[in-house]
């Protein structure tokens, strides 16, 4: 049997061939979304989501916004975390914070560098319970908290504004005000 033939044999009609058209077409029109798009962060996490309404499972964290608000709110927290530890070790960079007292890491502030590296891990815990990706958001203590973290970043922006350090200035007013944007938005909730 020839190649030729066997072709022939498998010929498709006109309308056929039409139909297989209009229908490659459509597929190539109809939007795409990423396959994990869906899956639920139930599958991610081992475990349901608790969603709003009547207690279904929810099938993602939250908004797009909250998501990227989670995301800019966790990469801010880490850059301060980084900024605190290079601190804690003596890295000579005391000038970006507190007020610029001291370039050079004086004990009192290894010690607030410390503390800070504490309470910033607390901090990301807090909004990611918030946005959906922890459990727990929807609760009174985790709202309030979440509206309390963004007055204080509110707080630190006007600090960080009027520092006596140019280089406090010119780096922590515009973390802290996308850190305050951000813990915003996921502090609406979704």
């Amino acid at each position: 049997m020839s190649i030729g033939q066997d072709s022939a044999d498998h010929a498709l009609t006109k309308d056929e061939l039409d139909e297989a058209v209009v229908e490659a077409a459509e597929a190539l029109l109809r939007p795409r979304r990423h396959p994990l798009a869906n899956i639920s962060m139930r599958y991610i996490r081992g475990s349901s989501v608790r969603g709003r309404a009547g207690g279904t499972d929810a099938t993602e964290m939250g908004t797009p916004m909250t998501t990227a608000a989670l995301v800019l709110a966790l990469a801010v927290l880490s850059v301060l975390g980084v900024v605190q530890a290079l601190i804690l070790v003596g890295f000579p960079l005391g000038e970006y914070v507190w007020g610029g007292q001291a370039r050079v890491p004086t004990p009192r502030l290894r010690w607030s560098a410390a503390i800070a590296l504490v309470i910033l891990p607390g901090f990301a815990l807090l909004l990611a319970s918030r946005a959906g990706l922890l459990p727990g958001g929807e609760s009174p203590a985790i709202i309030i908290a979440t509206w309390v973290l963004f007055a204080y970043s509110v707080l630190m922006v006007g600090l960080n504004a009027v520092s006596r350090s140019r280089p406090e200035r010119l780096t922590a007013t515009p973390a802290s005000a996308l850190l305050a944007l951000s813990t915003f938005v996921i502090a609406l909730g979704s």
